[in-house]
C-alpha cells in the first residue's frame, strides 16, 4: 500500500461510529472475526465485488489496482480494525478476494455453458457480461481453461483426483473448533484430515487421504508401543500434540512446498509446533507492526506540512499582507523560545 491509501484507509477506521461495526484482528480475541476463519467475511468480499463488477474482469489478473483499491475501501466501511493492521487486513482481503472472485467467475461461466445468455445474473452490465463472455468464447481461454482443469484431476499417484468435505469452512477454522474442543492451543493435523477428508460411514473421499492417515496413526501406535517398552521411560508415554504434527508433516505429500491434507493451516505450520496466535510474542509484533505504519503515517504528513510551509513562504514573497502576518506570527515565537530557554537554564541551576 502506499502511504497515501494508508492514509485513506486510517481515516475511514477513525471516522465516528466506525468502532460500533464487526472487529478483524489476525488473533481472534474474543467477539472477533477474521478472513479464513469465518465465512461472513468471506461472504462480504463477495457481495462487494458482486455487487461492484462494473467491468468484465474475467480473472484476478485482469483487475487494475484502483478496482481493488474501491473495493477495499468498501470493506473498510463494513468492518473495523486497529489502524496498525491495515497492510495485514490489505493483504488477507486481495487474497481472499482473488479466490472468491476466480471462484465466482467460473460459477457464471459454468451456467452460461448451460443456459447461455440467460444466465446473466438480474443485477449485471448487459455490456459487463458481453465482455465476459467474448473473453469465454476466446480459443486461447478455452485451451487454459481445459489446461488447468486437467492438472486439477490429475492423478499421478493412482489415488484419484484430491476431494474434501469441508465445504466453505476453511481447514483453519476446522482446526479451531477441534481445538476449542480438546483445549489444546496447537492444531490438529491428523484430526483436520479426519473431519475434512472422511466420510460418515468411516471411508475416505480419496485414497491418498486415506493412505497419509493410516500410515500417520500406525506411525503414532510405534512410537506409543517402544515408549511403553522402555524401562526407563517415566510418567505418560503419549505423543504431544507437536510431536504428532511433527510426524504428520514428516509423512504428508508436498507439492510446491504445500503440505497436503492441511489446505489454509500452511500457512501456520512452517514450524510443527505452531499455534494459534495468542502468545505475548506475537502482541509485540502486532505493537511493532502498528508503531511502524503509524510512523510512516505521521512522516508522509510532516512532509505535505513541510510542502505547505515552502509555498506559503513563497507566496508571502509576492504579497506584503501575508509577510506581515507570517513575521507577527514569528516575533512571539522567537519570544517564548527565548523564555524556555532561560528556564530551562534556571531550573539547571536550582538543580546543581
Amino acid at each position: 500500500m502506499t502511504l497515501e491509501d494508508l492514509a485513506a484507509i486510517n481515516m475511514i477506521l477513525a471516522s465516528p461510529g466506525h468502532h460500533l461495526l464487526p472487529h478483524l484482528h489476525p488473533n481472534r480475541p474474543p467477539n472477533t472475526v477474521w478472513f479464513d476463519e469465518d465465512g461472513s467475511v468471506a461472504a462480504s468480499v463477495r457481495q462487494i465485488f458482486e455487487r461492484d463488477f462494473k467491468e468484465p474482469h474475467a480473472s484476478w489478473k485482469q483487475t487494475p489496482g484502483n478496482v481493488v483499491r474501491r473495493w477495499f475501501e468498501s470493506f473498510a466501511q463494513m468492518y473495523h480494525w486497529d489502524s496498525g493492521f491495515t497492510s495485514l487486513v490489505r493483504d488477507s482481503f486481495e487474497a481472499k478476494l482473488k479466490v472468491q472472485m476466480n471462484r465466482q467467475v467460473c460459477r457464471w461461466k459454468k451456467v452460461w455453458r448451460v443456459k447461455g445468455d440467460a444466465a446473466m445474473p438480474v443485477w449485471f452490465d448487459p455490456n459487463v457480461w458481453a465482455g465476459l463472455v467474448t473473453y469465454w468464447l476466446d480459443p486461447g481461454t478455452e485451451v487454459r481453461s481445459c489446461n488447468s482443469r486437467a492438472a486439477r484431476y490429475s492423478d499421478p499417484d493412482g489415488h484419484g483426483p484430491s476431494k474434501h468435505r469441508s465445504g466453505q469452512t476453511s481447514y483453519k477454522a476446522r482446526a479451531r473448533i477441534i481445538a476449542e474442543e480438546t483445549g489444546e492451543s496447537i492444531p490438529d493435523l491428523l484430526g483436520v484430515l479426519e473431519i475434512t477428508k472422511r466420510k460418515p460411514d468411516g471411508s475416505f473421499v480419496d485414497g491418498k487421504s486415506e493412505q497419509l492417515y493410516n500410515d500417520v496413526t500406525s506411525k503414532f501406535q510405534e512410537l506409543s508401543q517402544a515408549a511403553s517398552a522402555d524401562p526407563e521411560s517415566t510418567g505418560s508415554v503419549g505423543l504431544t500434540p507437536a510431536e504428532k504434527n511433527k510426524i504428520y508433516c514428516e509423512l504428508a505429500p508436498r507439492k510446491k512446498g504445500r503440505i497436503y491434507g492441511v489446505g489454509s493451516l500452511n500457512q501456520s505450520v512452517g514450524s510443527v509446533s505452531a499455534s494459534f496466535p495468542s502468545s505475548s510474542s506475537s502482541e509485540d509484533q502486532s505493537l511493532k507492526k502498528i508503531i511502524k505504519e503509524q510512523a510512516l503515517v505521521i512522516q508522509s504528513q510532516g512532509n505535505e506540512i513541510g510542502r505547505l510551509s515552502a509555498a506559503v513562504r513563497y507566496l508571502a514573497t509576492k504579497d506584503s499582507t501575508l509577510a506581515n502576518i507570517l513575521q507577527s506570527e514569528d516575533v512571539p515565537s522567537s519570544h517564548n523560545s527565548e523564555g524556555m530557554s532561560h528556564d530551562s537554564r534556571d531550573d539547571e541551576s536550582d538543580a546543581i
